[in-house]
């Protein structure tokens, strides 16, 4: 369920202000809200709950309050850092990482 969408050119100044009006009604549901099924004539007690957000890697990177994917530290899910090109300022992300002779993890 798309829950979630902000138009326009520009990223908005305020990222959690648009997440607020949906935070406090998922805060509400995770406690459980009063409502009338019109099928059984009876009354019963939603609760719902977040299981995952899903989206682009720049939206992602705003809901979870992370740096983005072209940061120091643009994964996740790892610990892997990025290289800095200094001749012409490219970040990259190495397939592996540089050992020092001296100090082999053996």
């Amino acid at each position: 369920m798309v829950t979630l969408i902000i138009p326009g050119p520009k990223q908005p100044q305020d990222f959690n202000s648009f997440l607020y009006p949906l935070i406090q009604e998922m805060k509400m549901l995770q406690d459980g809200i009063l409502c009338y099924d019109g099928n059984k004539k009876e009354n019963f007690t939603l609760c719902a709950h977040i299981l995952a957000w899903t989206g682009d890697l720049p939206a992602l990177s705003k809901v979870l309050c992370l740096t983005g994917h072209n940061s120091y530290s643009g994964c996740r899910f790892c610990n892997l850092q990025r290289t800095l090109n200094e001749t012409n300022r490219h970040v990259y992300y190495p397939l592996q990482q540089v050992i020092d002779p001296k100090q082999l993890p053996i």
